[in-house]
């Protein structure tokens, strides 16, 4: 199987097994460095330090870990996509089809792309321009203060 070759869907089950080895790394290497040290069992603060763990990871300035980190966010929402669609979670499929179309851009991937766009067009029932002027819209806004706002500040 060539890696550079094919879809998602036929190279599905070793990035599978990619994400969940280096999902398993991630834990063990919060575990060594004391995430959960210090906490008196208490989840939510495990939770938050972990979720500040990953995204220190995304920055970081190693670049093997900062790829490694931004390869399991792509693939956890992948991930996410992939069971929503199969228990038929439209919401979550709406909110993830808008950011993947950054992803589908970015990358080349232009039936992806497209196939995204009239999923879009499909949902809403909206022409083309329509559905633009709202995916512009979810851009953030920003003041005279540069701070964002939101859409009742307006």
């Amino acid at each position: 199987m060539d890696p550079t070759k094919g879809s998602w869907k036929e190279h599905k089950l070793i990035v599978r097994k990619m994400y969940y080895a280096l999902e398993r790394l991630r834990i063990e290497l919060f575990l060594k460095q004391g995430g959960a040290e210090n906490c008196d069992g208490d989840l939510w603060i495990i939770q938050e330090r972990y979720e500040s763990f990953c995204l220190e990871l995304e920055k970081s300035k190693c670049s093997i870990s900062r790829m490694c980190a931004i390869f399991m966010k792509v693939i956890q929402n992948w991930l996410i996509c992939e069971e929503s669609i199969s228990v038929g979670d439209w919401a979550v499929l709406e909110v993830y089809g808008c950011d993947w179309i950054e992803f589908w851009a970015s990358t080349g991937k232009h039936q992806y792309l497209l196939e995204s766009k009239r999923r879009m067009e499909a949902i809403y029932g909206l022409s083309w321009m329509d559905l633009e002027y709202h995916r512009m819209g979810r851009l953030p806004r920003l003041n005279e203060e540069r701070k964002t706002m939101t859409m009742d500040n307006l």
